[in-house]
C-alpha cells in the first residue's frame, strides 16, 4: 500500500509541474523528425521533453541508442519503450528493463529482462533518487503521455454482436472438432472391419473351391482316406478316365462319400453371397455328369462299372426309357382281358382223367417142402 500512496503523490506532483511547462519551448528538436505518437515530459532540470515517433525507442549511454543520456550511472543499454497492437487492434505500450542498475515504473523497479505495460501518466525513472548517492535534483525521470492512439477501432456502424466475442464459440468449435475426429475414427474403424470381413470371406470362399474346376463346389463329395473335396460332377469325369487316385495328393482312393455337411454350409454361404452362385447351365451340366447317386461309392466294386462305361444313362435316355415302358404297359393292359378269357375257358373245361397203373404185386415165394 505504501508504494501506491507514493505513486499517487508523485502523479499529483507531476501534474502540477506539467501545468507550468510550455508545450513547444522545452521539447528536444532532435526528437521531432517524425510524427509523434507519445511524449516523455521531463522531470529533470536541464533535460528537455522527448517526443516518441518510432515504435521502438532505446535509452542509454551508448551513442547507438535512439535517445542517448550521458550519465555514467546509467547502463549502455538502459531500457526500451515498445509500441504494438494487440489481437483486438488496441495499442499497447510496454517498458523493457535492460539495465543492471534498474529501471523504475511508478517508483517500483522492473528488473533486468522483464516487461511492464505503461499507460498515460505513468512515471518512468532511469536514475532513482537515493540518499547519499543520487540527489533529488540529479534524478532522471519522465512522465509518459500518449499523444496519438493508433488503435485500430472497428467502424461505428458495425453491429455490436460482431464486435463482442461469442463465449460459446470456442466450445462449439471444440465440440465440432471433436465430433469430426470421432467421425474420422469411426469411419476408419468401419473401413478396417470391412477389410477384415472381405478377407475372411475370401479365405472362406477358397476353402469351398473345387480343386478341379476352381469354382464353388456343387454336390460336394469327399475322398477316403485323404478327405479332399470336389464337385460330384468334376470328380465323376476324373474317374471315368480310369483314375483311381486323388487329383490333389495322388493317394489311392478307397471310397467316395457325399459330404452333406459341406453342402449345407455352402448353401448357407450362398444365401449371404448369392453373386457367387453358378449359372443354371453349369448346375445342369454337373448334375448330368455326377454318377454318385448313392451316399457311398466303393472303388473296389463300383469302379469297374464306371470304367466299362456302365454308368447310369443320361437324363434324355432315361426319359425315352420311361416313355417306352409306358407304351409297353398300355399294350399289356389291352391284352389283359383276352388272357383272362382264355384262363376262364380253360378253367371250365373238364379235366382229362389219367389212369394210374396198378401197382405190381410180387408173388409170394413158395415155401420149400419139408
Amino acid at each position: 500500500m505504501a508504494s501506491v500512496q507514493i505513486t499517487d503523490l508523485q502523479r499529483e506532483r507531476h501534474q502540477k509541474y506539467l501545468e507550468t511547462v510550455s508545450d513547444d519551448a522545452d521539447i528536444d528538436p532532435h526528437t521531432r523528425q517524425f510524427e509523434c505518437w507519445a511524449r516523455l515530459n521531463s522531470l529533470t532540470k536541464g533535460l528537455k521533453h522527448l517526443e516518441l515517433s518510432k515504435s521502438t525507442v532505446a535509452f542509454g549511454r551508448s551513442p547507438d541508442n535512439d535517445i542517448q543520456v550521458s550519465d555514467q550511472r546509467l547502463s549502455l543499454k538502459h531500457c526500451r519503450i515498445l509500441r504494438k497492437l494487440s489481437e483486438a487492434g488496441k495499442m499497447v505500450v510496454v517498458l523493457e528493463d535492460t539495465s543492471s542498475n534498474g529501471t523504475y515504473l511508478n517508483g517500483e523497479i522492473i528488473g533486468k529482462g522483464k516487461f511492464r505495460e505503461i499507460k498515460n501518466g505513468d512515471e518512468i525513472t532511469l536514475l532513482q533518487e537515493q540518499p547519499g548517492i543520487v540527489k533529488h535534483e540529479e534524478l532522471i525521470a519522465f512522465i509518459f503521455e500518449v499523444v496519438k492512439d493508433i488503435s485500430v477501432v472497428a467502424p461505428v456502424a458495425a453491429p455490436v454482436a460482431v464486435l463482442l466475442p461469442n463465449p460459446e464459440a470456442p466450445k462449439q468449435s471444440q465440440q465440432s472438432q471433436e465430433d469430426e475426429e470421432a467421425k474420422k475414427r469411426k469411419d476408419e474403424q468401419l473401413k478396417q472391419e470391412q477389410l477384415k470381413k472381405d478377407k475372411d470371406d475370401e479365405m472362406m470362399a477358397e476353402q469351398f473351391d473345387c480343386g478341379i474346376c476352381y469354382q464353388l463346389m456343387y454336390q460336394a463329395v469327399s475322398l477316403m482316406p485323404c478327405l479332399h473335396n470336389y464337385c460330384g460332377g468334376c470328380f465323376s469325369d476324373w474317374i471315368k478316365r480310369g483314375n483311381k487316385d486323388c487329383p490333389n495328393c495322388r493317394d489311392a482312393i478307397i471310397m467316395v462319400k457325399k459330404n452333406a455337411n459341406l453342402n449345407s454350409i455352402i448353401d448357407s454361404y450362398l444365401a449371404v453371397k448369392p453373386q457367387l452362385k453358378r449359372t443354371q447351365a453349369e448346375i445342369d451340366e454337373l448334375i448330368e455328369k455326377n454318377i454318385f447317386k448313392n451316399d457311398i461309392f466303393k472303388m473296389d466294386t463300383d469302379f469297374a462299372a464306371v470304367a466299362n462305361k456302365k454308368a447310369p444313362a443320361p437324363v434324355a435316355a432315361l426319359v425315352r426309357a420311361e416313355s417306352s415302358s409306358d407304351t409297353s404297359s398300355s399294350e399289356e393292359e389291352k391284352e389283359l382281358p383276352r388272357k383272362r378269357l382264355v384262363r376262364g375257358a380253360a378253367a371250365k373245361a373238364k379235366p382229362v382223367a389219367v389212369k394210374k397203373a396198378a401197382p405190381v404185386k410180387a408173388e409170394p415165394k413158395k415155401r420149400a417142402a419139408k
